[in-house]
């Protein structure tokens, strides 16, 4: 079972700044879901 995360906000300024955060660092997550 791997790691799944959720991203709240995904459409603002600071959700985006998340998930570019986890893409550059190569963050191990199996899922990653982006909620608006």
């Amino acid at each position: 079972m791997g790691l799944k995360i959720a991203i709240v906000g995904a459409t603002g300024n600071v959700g985006r700044e998340m998930l570019d955060i986890l893409v550059e660092r190569g963050f191990p997550a199996d899922e990653v879901v982006a909620l608006a």
